[in-house]
């Protein structure tokens, strides 16, 4: 498994005696981020296409409304790219950075296909929080971008988008994220219950429970994965929760522990949409063994299928109308 990087907000989890856990970082992380952005105007038209292959590729469930604040960078009338861009950034994390890990995740933009919303329209970026444990952190693609700069790519290429967390790692035009390597789903918990509430995301990825599984209790994961949701949506009634079925492991114990597990975060996500919540699931079933590095972490081109997941899935919620501006203030 990867090394546990602490950040803000966090502290090192272990496992017990002879787990593959991670061992803690005794520095301080070099992904830290608390960037202060400012809200642009800008108008967005998605084209029409995409809207069929999104709802095929993504189980669609639940209700609720979206906040946020984001960066400033408003180009041309319609279009808005990220804030690195607008700056003329030549760091890692800039237009250089980003058009490299393209290239190697296999052209990212059109991976994934298109977002399509009828009567979309957004003033601001759409704030998404990357949630979960090292896999959203990005550990095993060549990169540490995971999927996020897969997603990233394909998402700009029809509407602006804002990543946001306290954390920082990858290389493309966009680090922010909320993943923590090592952290088993209470630990997550505990980091989102710190930052949610203080980035006020409009839309939250969420893939947690791969290191219950492998060195935790399974038997309580689910349990733990449901508090988490509930949280989620009282820390930010307004967010869409997009929540992931955990990708597989190499182990054939690991894999059927994951399979009991992903049937529990169905029914979770199921209970939660049929009481209106806005929630819905992003089925990762697509990756197999052969899409990792090692035990439990994607390499370049598993991250490139679990961003198209992701990708359906919001293509699902903007046919809802779920990704359109909204007053942070207001719930479901």
């Amino acid at each position: 498994m990867s090394e546990r990087v602490p950040g803000q907000g966090t502290s090192p989890t272990s496992g017990p005696a002879g787990a593959p856990s991670l061992s803690p970082s005794s520095s301080p992380s070099p992904y830290r981020s608390d960037r202060r952005r400012r809200p642009a105007r800008w108008a967005l038209a998605l084209t029409a296409a995409g809207v069929a292959a999104a709802a095929l590729a993504a189980t669609v469930l639940g209700t609720a409304d979206a906040p946020a604040a984001p960066p400033a960078h408003a180009v041309s009338p319609g279009r808005v790219t990220d804030a690195s861009a607008a700056r003329g950034d030549a760091r890692p994390g800039g237009h250089q950075g980003r058009d490299r890990h393209e290239q190697a995740d296999g052209r990212a933009g059109g991976a994934t296909g298109s977002l399509s919303g009828a009567g979309l329209e957004r003033r601001r970026p759409l704030q998404i929080m990357p949630l979960g444990d090292s896999i959203t952190f990005g550990v095993g693609s060549s990169t540490r971008s995971g999927y996020r700069g897969v997603l990233f790519g394909s998402l700009r290429a029809d509407l602006a988008v804002d990543f946001v967390g306290s954390r920082r790692s990858g290389d493309f035009a966009d680090l922010d994220n909320e993943g923590h390597p090592g952290a088993l789903i209470r630990r997550i918990a505990q980091d989102a219950a710190a930052s949610v509430p203080v980035r006020h995301p409009d839309v939250i990825l969420l893939h947690a429970g791969t290191n219950d599984m492998n060195r935790g209790n399974p038997a309580t994961a689910p349990a733990h994965l449901a508090a988490l949701v509930d949280q989620l949506h009282a820390d930010a009634p307004g967010a869409t929760l997009v929540v992931a079925t955990l990708v597989p492991a190499r182990t054939a114990a690991l894999r059927a522990r994951i399979a009991v597990y992903n049937a529990e975060v169905r029914r979770i996500v199921q209970q939660r949409a049929a009481a209106g919540r806005r929630i819905l699931l992003a089925d990762m079933g697509a990756l197999t063994p052969a899409d990792l590095m090692d035990k439990l972490h994607p390499h370049d081109a598993g991250y490139a299928k679990m961003a198209t997941a992701w990708h359906a899935a919001l293509g699902a919620a903007a046919a809802k109308g779920w990704l359109a501006d909204s007053d942070p203030s207001q719930g479901s």
